[in-house]
């Protein structure tokens, strides 16, 4: 072991009490969370965050938690405001009504879609400290009565707050200037009069925080919204905006609602950006080893590392790469509770060399030496971490805590590992698993996530691990599993945390290394990005998880980068620029880093001048831009790069978020890509090429409808001039015109390409982008046309093939059926019921029905593994799922996936898949 390092070769976050940051850092931006916000092709047109959640702007009428009456002379159709007012041609249709109970229509005109037995999950806001007292000038909030015209109040954009409000005409609520106004109201409200005459219907809202009742009466009109989750609406007038009330009833006095679709929310999520590291599930609460799948986690034998890695391992050696900080004198030691390190190989090739031949390598995440608790003598130690052996494609994910006394050190392992041995997991299912044979490879990937955490009163110690060097019987269905739905490379271990980790961790540490027993892994003109986040509060591992309000706020005073200072793994990287520390919330630190090999061989690292310029869009959060960044080639439905907004809102930023969203067959929206440069030192110019098509989510990715104007032709279109995207950076690109027609569940593809790159293939039939898994240039983004969760699986091939279906659900428990689970079916074209035939007695399903055109599966159980059924060519039988939540708790996720086979070699045609909520909002995988 060296005693020290001459060059940085990876980084830390460290947790220190210190009041001194790296003077390295002053002045650099990092380029996931604070990344260049250059918009192209659109204004920067940021506004301030709206307390009424997004999703409430996107629903005409939601009876929350009750059950809906529309009564005779009732009209609930749309405009957009910024058309007009409203009528003549700026009536139209497409919206939704929905309720969590009933909906009673005794005769109302409704132009759209009615959604019953669908919750809408919204809860109250409350009121912010910053707002203004009503009526004004008063020390505390009170009754607003208005009555006459000479009643009448104007409002300046901002927050309100009164206790009850009563509105008559000729009374009225005005706003000037323009701009939002927030009315809570903790008591009453009775609106009749004009509130926001012939304004816009986004610039007013009320929000109501108590139970009572909520009327809209007779004479006036209301332009905005009734946010009223927790109380009963009535509706006797006309409203150009919203409704969100526990109930609502449109009576006969000729009550109508036009909802405003130029007011509907941009759809861009307003929590905060995630960290840039890819969500990996939290391990289970009892000591074991587990492999992962859709449903959550299988336990297997835990094994002794030699058993995978063969009888030379000799344990992860000891590495000094985090050292133990120490605060000043006086101050806490702040410790954590949750680490993760990510590394992608961007570019280039690896070949491990050292005290061991072979192809070996790892990914290491590490805590600093901390003094042992009693009875323990000398220094403790833990270590996550990945360790493999290209050779035989044998990997294990291990646990190793350490503890030092008078004596050796002594270590105990607790690995799950990726081996070729049968590992069985219950219930008649085995699962034999092996990794690929060879050194890493470009866009090879480790995400490996440390927990120190309580659960029944045990102090524990869990790691979660995925990586990407799987096997493809990992992915394709065989005799060895009966689990469609496992998700490849993904492990988890769990151990006693017998040294008091969650007590003394304040320093973590890792990345690509040599695997062990001080070997090295030396990379050939290459680029790693790696990124750390680390935590105090326990479940806070991303901007938007729960934070702990009595933990000590985490800062720049007392999280700092640091390098690697000495280890007995090493790799030959070079640090390429100084990153620093953000915060996403109060308790949760991420820094990011790109080391290359320097093909200039001065000792540092650099920007890789073989390797030109290019911008990729991401497959998931934590896409670093490998290729392919999905494991195993399991197809992607979530790419936080595609953003669908309605006409006219503003177009997103990058640090925003899309949400996942129902759409409207016919109405207008707006399509946008995030965009990322990551190889070169140089912005990239333009024209840049762009491909953005509506596909069928079939097995083939048939074309349904071109979103460019020329991606129906199977061609691309030409965007920008001038700098795109600046280096290490990201950038907005549209807006994209798309007017969606009615169409049940699709597939939104993107793909792009700089000047000089060569675009992916793409097609005017189906597939549309053959390359569709396997590309780093192309995303893909599940949306839903109107409501219904409906599908088509297609066979493309002109040949018959052999479908295998695997369904999950999420969460697992309880499952379909049992007490308080939902109801589950799924509703497939077979006419003269072959498929039926083939699935009767199928463990996990309750029923199979067929009418002579269909066919009607029921679920039973979380996960179902369906026979393979033929599907002949060109066949493209329809899929419907219906979901009945249960009455209470999580609303449920089912997911589908189905591979089409050769019947006579088994291999894999084609794969797809997707999923949907209670809610049928479909929702990323």
């Amino acid at each position: 072991m060296s005693s020290r390092s001459l060059r940085p070769r990876h980084g830390a976050v460290s947790v220190v009490a210190c009041l001194l940051v790296l003077a390295a850092c002053a002045g650099m931006t990092d380029r996931e969370t604070a990344e260049n916000t250059a918009q192209v092709g659109s204004a920067d047109q940021s506004t301030p965050a709206d307390a009424v959640p997004c999703s409430a702007w996107s629903d005409a009428v939601v009876a929350n938690s009750g059950a809906m009456t529309l009564n005779a002379r009732t009209v609930i159709d749309s405009y957009d405001s910024s058309s007009g007012p409203y009528g003549g041609s700026n009536i139209g249709s497409g919206v939704l009504v929905q309720a969590a109970k009933s909906i009673t229509n005794n005769g109302a005109i409704v132009r759209g879609l009615l959604q019953p037995n669908t919750p809408g999950g919204f809860s109250v806001v409350p009121v912010p400290a910053n707002a203004i007292k009503l009526p004004l000038g008063s020390s505390s909030p009170g009754s607003i009565n208005i009555n006459t015209a000479a009643d009448s109040i104007t409002l300046a954009p901002g927050n309100y707050v009164a206790a009850n409000i009563n509105v008559n005409f000729p009374g009225a609520i005005k706003i000037a200037p323009a701009g939002q106004v927030r009315i809570w109201v903790t008591g009453n409200l009775n609106l009749g009069g004009n509130e926001n005459l012939n304004g816009t219907p986004r610039n007013l809202a009320f929000l109501v925080t108590s139970s009572s009742f909520v009327n809209v009466n007779s004479g006036g009109a209301l332009y905005g919204m009734i946010y009223a989750p927790t109380s009963s609406v009535s509706v006797n007038s006309a409203i150009f905006g919203s409704i969100i009330g526990s109930g609502v009833n449109f009576v006969n006095s000729g009550a109508s609602l036009h909802f405003d679709r130029g007011a509907a929310c941009s759809q861009v999520s307003t929590t905060p950006g995630g960290t840039g590291l890819a969500p990996l599930p939290k391990p289970p609460g009892q000591v074991g080893c587990y492999i992962g799948t859709l449903n959550g986690w299988l336990q297997v034998q835990c094994k002794d590392p030699k058993a995978i890695l063969g009888s030379g391992f000799q344990s992860l050696d000891v590495s000094a790469d985090g050292l133990a900080t120490v605060p000043p004198v006086g101050s806490p030691t702040i410790p954590l509770v949750y680490g993760q390190v990510e590394s992608t190989l961007l570019t280039g090739t690896e070949a491990s060399t050292g005290a061991v031949t072979g192809n070996l390598w790892g990914a290491q995440l590490n805590t600093n030496w901390f003094t042992c608790p009693s009875p323990y003598p000398g220094t403790c130690w833990v270590q996550f971490g990945i360790p493999t052996d290209g050779s035989t494609g044998h990997t294990a994910v291990c646990i190793e805590t350490w503890q030092g006394g008078t004596a050796a050190w002594t270590d105990q392992n607790f690995c799950v590992g990726a081996d070729g041995v049968q590992q069985t997991v219950g219930g008649g299912v085995s699962l034999d698993v092996t990794t690929r044979v060879g050194p890493l490879q470009a866009g090879d990937f480790s995400n490996l996530a440390a927990y120190a955490y309580t659960s029944g009163g045990n102090a524990l110690i869990g790691a979660v691990a995925q990586f990407s060097w799987v096997s493809s019987q990992d992915v394709q269905p065989t005799s060895e599993t009966a689990l469609p739905n496992r998700i490849p490379g993904l492990y988890a271990v769990v151990t006693p945390d017998q040294y008091g980790l969650a007590n003394s961790w304040t320093n973590l540490t890792g990345g690509f290394m040599g695997a062990y027993n001080r070997a090295v892994a030396s990379f050939s003109n290459a680029e790693v990005v790696q990124r750390y986040a680390v935590s105090n509060c326990q479940d806070d591992v991303s901007a938007a998880g729960p934070t702990c309000p009595s933990k000590t706020a985490l800062s720049a005073s007392d999280v700092q980068y640091q390098t690697n200072r000495t280890s007995a793994e090493k790799n030959n990287l070079l640090l390429v620029p100084a990153p620093i520390v953000s915060f996403p919330n109060r308790n949760l630190a991420v820094t990011e880093q790109v080391s290359s090999t320097s093909d200039a061989g001065s000792g540092t690292g650099a920007c890789l001048a073989s390797f030109s310029n290019h911008i990729y869009l991401k497959d998931n959060e934590g896409d670093n831009g490998g290729t392919p960044s999905n494991s195993g080639g399991v197809p992607f439905w979530e790419s936080p790069d595609i953003f669908v907004v309605p006409h006219g809102v503003p177009a997103p930023t990058v640090n925003d978020t899309p949400a996942d969203v129902a759409l409207t067959g016919g109405a207008p929206y707006d399509v946008y890509l995030r965009i990322h440069n990551d190889f070169g030192c140089t912005s990239v110019p333009g024209p840049i090429s762009v491909y953005i098509d509506a596909a069928d989510p079939n097995l083939g990715f048939a074309n349904w409808q071109g979103v460019t104007s020329n991606a129906a032709a199977g061609m691309y279109n030409s965007y920008g001039t001038g700098t795109i995207v600046n280096a290490f950076s990201s950038a907005i690109i549209g807006p994209f015109a798309w007017t969606p027609g009615a169409g049940g569940h699709k597939c939104l593809l993107a793909a792009i390409s700089g000047p000089n790159e060569t675009p992916p293939a793409v097609s005017a039939t189906a597939p549309v982008l053959p390359p569709a898994y396997s590309s780093n240039q192309i995303a893909q983004r599940n949306v839903q046309i109107d409501s219904e969760c409906s599908y088509s699986i297609t066979n493309t091939t002109t040949t018959s093939a052999n479908l295998l279906l695997g369904v999950s659900m999420t969460p697992a428990t309880p499952a379909p059926g049992a007490a308080g689970g939902p109801s589950v079916s799924f509703v497939f074209g077979d006419a003269g019921g072959a498929w039926a035939a083939l699935w009767n007695g199928t463990p996990g399903l309750s029923s199979v029905t067929n009418d002579g055109t269909k066919t009607t599966i029921v679920l039973g159980a979380s996960y179902v593994a369906l026979p393979v059924v033929p599907l002949a060519g060109g066949q493209s039988p329809s899929v419907q799922i219906i979901i009945n939540p249960p009455a209470s708790g999580v609303l449920p996720t089912v997911n589908v996936s189905a591979m089409l086979t050769d019947p006579e070699t088994g291999s894999v045609l084609q794969q797809n898949g997707g999923s949907c909520t209670a809610t049928q909002q479909v929702i990323p995988q």
